[in-house]
């Protein structure tokens, strides 16, 4: 008797993070994990969204050691983009609503044509914040983010004040170390960085937020409404990415 299963699922494909420049290999989602995603298909915590799609990432991801918490965020989401190319192509098609007149259209893009720019330099980067303090900042992790959100304890981003507390918030995790004319502090609680980050004015957390989008997969595209002839620039929506 023939083992078929052996033949199942059994190409693998290969990538580079833009980010870490770690090499990966993957298999594509099967037709039991696109099961199991629309059991979550009516979810609305953006935070157990993102674990779904962990789980997703970490099964389809065969290279020994990964986990999908230990990448940095922009590389999570260059991840994404090449296991779905690879499991139904690299065309999307998304609805999306026009800004001006309100219409909704229906919008094409191919994957391939997504621009990434890769990190180039070093991994971490110091910041001079004023005369007397200086912060080290890392690029945000997965792990990063999870702190985030265990740490705000919300089970909505979608008011102005919730997405600028997890900004906030994400920005303190990836804070490596504090150095004042007393020393370098590498052991500062995420509290504590929060509280920096909170007391500071805003000019000094710009310079912070400067290091945010250096790296990864440009989502942003131009869009023509068919409708009205308005052009303007969207962000390509990813929640239903793999239906």
């Amino acid at each position: 008797m023939s083992d078929f299963k052996k033949y199942l699922n059994k190409y693998v494909f290969n990538t580079v993070l833009p980010g870490s420049g770690q090499k990966l290999e993957f298999k594509p989602v099967t037709t039991g994990q696109m099961k199991d995603l629309l059991t979550h298909e009516n979810e609305k915590n953006p935070a157990r969204i993102e674990e779904i799609l962990d789980d997703l990432i970490n099964e389809c991801v065969i290279t020994k050691g990964f986990d999908v918490k230990d990448i940095y965020i922009q590389d999570r989401f260059f991840l994404l983009v090449e296991i779905r190319k690879y499991t139904k192509g690299t065309k999307y098609q998304f609805e999306l609503k026009c800004p001006d007149c309100g219409s909704q259209s229906l919008q094409s893009v191919d994957l391939n044509k997504l621009k990434v720019k890769k990190l180039k330099g070093k991994k971490t980067k110091t910041i001079e914040l004023n005369d007397d303090i200086s912060v080290e900042m890392g690029y945000a992790t997965r792990q990063n983010q999870i702190d985030a959100y265990n740490l705000l304890n919300l089970e909505d981003f979608s008011t102005g004040k919730q997405q600028a507390d997890l900004g906030l918030v994400l920005t303190a995790t990836q804070i490596i170390s504090i150095t004042t004319p007393d020393g370098t502090d590498k052991d500062a609680t995420l509290e504590d960085k929060v509280y920096l980050l909170e007391n500071i004015p805003p000019e000094q957390f710009e310079k912070i937020g400067e290091i945010r989008g250096e790296f990864g997969i440009d989502f942003s595209i131009t869009i023509k409404c068919s409708h009205c002839k308005y052009g303007h620039t969207a962000s390509i929506p990813t929640e239903n990415f793999f239906f």
